[in-house]
C-alpha cells in the first residue's frame, strides 16, 4: 500500500520523516491533498499501513488526470489522479504478474478550470504504450 503526496504538500511524509507533527504551508494543484499537518490518528494508520509513500510533482499529477480524461473518460480532480499519475509514472514498484489496483476519485473540478489544468500536465513514460 501506497501513499502520494505532492511535493509542497507532504505533510505526511515529514511527520513520518521526523516522527511527530509537522505543521506546513502546503502548495499544489492538488488542493484535496494540501494537508496543514497531519493528524495522530492518520500518522499512525501510515505508520502502520504504509509500505511509502511517493512524492510526485504537479505536472505529474496533472498527466494522470489528463490520461484519466483521454483514456478513460473520467474527469478526476488533481488530487484523484494523484495515485493513478504514480502508478502510470513508474513510481509504484510493481513486479511482473502482480494485480494492482488504483483508487480514482474526485471529480470536484471547475470546468472552466479543467482546459487549464490539462494544458499545464506533463507527460508520463507509460502513457507512450
Amino acid at each position: 500500500v501506497y501513499g502520494v503526496e505532492p511535493h509542497g504538500s507532504e505533510a505526511m511524509s515529514l511527520a513520518l520523516e521526523r516522527n511527530e507533527l509537522v505543521p506546513i504551508q502546503p502548495h499544489s494543484v492538488a488542493d484535496g491533498l494540501n494537508a496543514p499537518f497531519a493528524g495522530l490518528w492518520t500518522l499512525a494508520l501510515c505508520r502502520r499501513y504504509l509500505d511509502d509513500i511517493v512524492l510526485l510533482d504537479d505536472p505529474t499529477i496533472l498527466a494522470g488526470m489528463r490520461f484519466a480524461v483521454e483514456r478513460l473518460k473520467q474527469v478526476l480532480e488533481p488530487a484523484g489522479a494523484a495515485a493513478l499519475a504514480a502508478v502510470l509514472a513508474g513510481r509504484i514498484p510493481i513486479r511482473e504478474q502482480e494485480r494492482v489496483a488504483v483508487v480514482l476519485s474526485g471529480g470536484n473540478v471547475e470546468v472552466a478550470r479543467l482546459g487549464p489544468l490539462l494544458q499545464a500536465a506533463g507527460t508520463l513514460p507509460s502513457a507512450e504504450r
